[in-house]
């Protein structure tokens, strides 16, 4: 995409205070506000047969799921060339409830409620609920978590994994995943004929 698409797109989805976010991540790492630009691409294709506010609220989830990350304390890590030690992914893992920190405070509440669990699917994922269990206990657990704002956290679960396990520029992989080994990596986690659709939608893969 270039600069100018890039600037409409973000123009389009985001409103003052959410653009101002993503431009401080695009200047913090580049590379990870790239990952949320085509993670917000893809989810304008899965998203198709959605409200279009919905589908809007799911593509600035996609454009601003790894909004935390920009915090310093991230810095030396997401530029890190090599696999991370599994303190560093401790640290790491931060993001998501600092992310979510930073969208409440922004007003995208159903925005945060999206993010909060995208990482929360895999067995042993993060942040384990500890964010869903905080917001919960502030008594808005029915709106933040219902069950169309729980299949948006599986569409943007979807089309983050899949950008991440199919970008050749991944440092860490030896090689992108084949459309099938992400299919066979990501079904027992999310409903296999979403998966299909989304991977059909956005690879083309049958």
């Amino acid at each position: 995409m270039s600069a100018s698409l890039e600037s409409r797109f973000i123009d389009a989805h985001l409103g003052t205070t959410s653009r101002s976010l993503f431009f401080h991540l695009q200047q913090q790492h580049a590379p990870t506000a790239n990952h949320s630009l085509r993670v917000g691409r893809i989810l304008v294709r899965l998203g198709g047969a959605l409200s279009q506010p919905r589908r809007k609220r799911l593509i600035v989830a996609g454009l601003l799921h790894d909004i935390g990350k920009m915090d310093e304390q991230y810095s030396s890590l997401i530029r890190k060339p090599g696999p991370l030690s599994v303190s560093e992914r401790r640290i790491l893992e931060g993001h998501v409830r600092d992310g979510f920190n930073l969208l409440t405070n922004a007003g995208e509440i159903e925005v945060a409620s999206i993010i909060a669990g995208h990482h929360d699917l895999y067995p042993g994922g993060y942040p384990r609920n500890r964010v869903r269990r905080r917001t919960q206990r502030r008594g808005n657990d029915r709106r933040n978590f219902s069950p169309e704002l729980q299949a948006d956290t599986q569409l943007l679960f979807i089309a983050d994994e899949v950008d991440a396990t199919t970008d050749p520029e991944r440092t860490y992989r030896q090689k992108p995943l084949h459309p099938k080994q992400v299919l066979h990596m990501l079904s027992p986690h999310v409903p296999s004929d979403l998966l299909k659709l989304s991977l059909r939608i956005h690879l083309g893969y049958e």
